[in-house]
C-alpha cells in the first residue's frame, strides 16, 4: 500500500513539474511574441507616418495626379496583402472582421490580382 502510493505520489509529481513547465515556457514564449508583434506594428505605423508625410508634401507641392496614383497603387498593395491574408487563412477571424465591415470584399480580394504587377514606377514631383 505504502508502494503504491509512493509510486502514485512520484507519478503526480511529474505531471505537475510537466505542468508547471510548460505553463512557464508558453508565458515566455507570449511575453517575447508580444514583444516581436508590438515592433512589428510600430514599424508598420512608421512606414504609413512615412507614406502620409510624402503625400502631404507632394500635394503641398500641387502634384495632385502623382498622389492619386501613389494612392491607387498603395490600395492596390494593401488589397494584395489582404487578399494572401485571406488566402492562407480562410475563414478566420480577418475573413470575419471584414466581411463584417465590407461584405463583398472578401469574394472581390479572393480572386484579386493587382493592376500593377510585381513592378512599382511611382511617379515623382519635382
Amino acid at each position: 500500500m505504502k508502494k503504491a502510493a509512493l509510486i502514485i505520489f512520484y507519478l503526480l509529481s511529474i505531471v505537475a513539474a510537466a505542468e508547471l513547465s510548460a505553463r512557464a515556457a508558453m508565458k515566455n514564449q507570449m511575453s517575447s511574441f508580444a514583444a516581436e508583434l508590438a515592433q512589428i506594428q510600430g514599424m508598420l505605423a512608421f512606414n504609413h507616418l512615412e507614406r502620409y508625410r510624402e503625400l502631404e508634401a507632394n500635394l503641398s507641392k500641387g502634384c495632385s495626379a502623382a498622389v492619386l496614383e501613389k494612392l491607387k497603387i498603395s490600395a492596390a498593395t494593401e488589397a494584395m496583402l489582404l487578399s494572401s491574408a485571406l488566402k492562407e487563412h480562410p475563414g478566420g477571424w480577418l475573413a470575419k472582421d471584414i466581411a463584417s465591415r465590407e461584405p463583398n470584399l472578401p469574394a472581390q480580394l479572393a480572386t484579386y490580382k493587382n493592376p500593377y504587377g510585381n513592378v512599382l514606377k511611382e511617379p515623382t514631383c519635382p
